[in-house]
């Protein structure tokens, strides 16, 4: 979950991903996707003082399009004050400072592969570069294609001098070093589906999700590998139904699919629990399969898939977040001067994070003979940690609420 308190030192007067307290009060705001850790503030009341303040907020198209479908009654203020940035595409955006002066920056939005719609900020000011993640995951073989983070001369593709780096830290942790890529752990998930499905016509699959949004790669990859829909909660299908991306590969009609994706995490972990969507499929004919990585903690991930068969339960492992080699291959590839940890849970992990972040920048220089006057400084957050309790949102939840609907 992200610590990130919203707010960029070498860019007063806007903020990013937190939009409550003194946040609110910016001149430009900045949402790097729609999952409730990056979307603390927003509400009917924000978009209507986004009008009343002729102030705007700035993400991608699919992201606006949650907002949208969402924050119904807020509909029109979102369609005129929440801009769309085009990805790989400069934009000159106008703010205001504390003190009143106005100012400019350019922003280009990159892709950060983390679920549909969700970007990455580059802001580009005269005398610095500045990249913040919001989360992220991008294979390593896809560093050198994300055009707005490189010079290219027609002859060679050069990574840009990224000055401070805002990082997604999540998975910052040797105990999760490395992730089977989402396209081999999508395919186990795919056939392990399959497989279940044909074994007896009465089949069906439950695919157990911890949050309400943030599996849609996995509908889609089930959708077009197996030609079949995923039933979701209706409030889910309310949104979705109304976005072209996903609107097509879900369902609120259980009868109409064997794929269900349905039920509350709680629920679905006890024994022998039916659908309460189909109550006349018994449990023997019930699969349950649990895309996280946290089970693999610890663990080396040469097994993309565990199965359970007493519990009827296959786990496979899936993140849509870096690992630790992702990350140290990104922090080594772009080498960047200043990193920010976006995700501390404490003072510990604040001083763990510092060790093996300038452990990180120094090997990655000391394979490319950088200088010592290069050697990249940290910052650690100082401002906030994660506390439980923290803000929750009552439409859009990446905690599962107690009832099913």
């Amino acid at each position: 979950m992200s610590t990130f308190q919203g707010t960029v030192g070498e860019i007063p007067g806007i903020c990013i991903d937190e939009f409550q307290g003194e946040n609110s009060k910016s001149s430009a705001f900045f949402l790097s996707h729609c999952h409730s850790d990056h979307m603390a503030g927003l509400s009917f009341s924000f978009f209507s003082k986004l009008k009343k303040s002729n102030r705007y907020l700035y993400c991608s198209h699919i992201s606006k399009s949650f907002l949208k479908s969402i924050y119904l009654d807020s509909s029109a203020n979102i369609e005129s004050q929440v801009i769309e940035l085009a990805v790989d595409e400069p934009h000159i955006i106008d703010y205001t400072l504390s003190d009143g002066n106005k100012s400019s920056v350019t922003v280009s939005c990159v892709p950060a592969g983390h679920c549909p719609g969700s970007v990455m900020f580059l802001f580009t000011l005269k005398c610095a570069r500045i990249l913040y993640t919001g989360d992220f995951r991008i294979n390593v073989e896809d560093f050198s294609r994300l055009r707005s983070l490189h010079f290219n001369d027609k002859t060679q593709c050069i990574p840009l001098t990224i000055d401070k780096l805002y990082l997604d830290t999540t998975f910052l942790n040797p105990k999760f070093r490395k992730f089977p890529s989402r396209i081999e752990s999508s395919k186990a998930l795919c056939e392990a589906v399959e497989s279940w499905l044909k074994v007896h016509p009465n089949n069906i699959v439950h695919i157990e999700i911890s949050a309400n949004y943030g599996s849609e790669f996995l509908f889609m990859d089930l959708a077009k590998n197996l030609s079949a829909r995923i039933h979701v909660k209706d409030r889910v299908y309310d949104v979705y139904s109304k976005m072209e991306f996903i609107a097509g590969i879900v369902t609120n009609k259980p009868q109409s699919t064997r794929i269900h994706a349905c039920m509350n995490k709680m629920h679905s972990m006890q024994d022998g629990a039916q659908l309460k969507c189909r109550p006349e499929v018994s449990p023997q004919h019930i699969l349950t399969i649990v895309p996280s990585v946290m089970r693999w903690a610890g663990r080396k991930t040469f097994a993309v898939i565990e199965r359970d068969d007493a519990r009827r339960r296959v786990y496979v492992c899936y993140s849509t977040h870096a690992s630790l080699l992702e990350l140290e291959s990104f922090v080594q590839y772009f080498k960047p001067k200043e990193i920010f940890p976006c995700v501390c849970n404490g003072k510990d992990e604040k001083k763990r994070m510092e060790d093996m972040l300038r452990e990180i920048g120094e090997r990655g220089q000391d394979c490319h003979d950088s200088p010592p006057s290069k050697k990249s400084k940290i910052m650690i957050s100082q401002h906030k940690t994660f506390t439980p309790g923290a803000f929750k949102s009552q439409l859009l939840s990446d905690e599962e609420s107690s009832d099913s609907s």
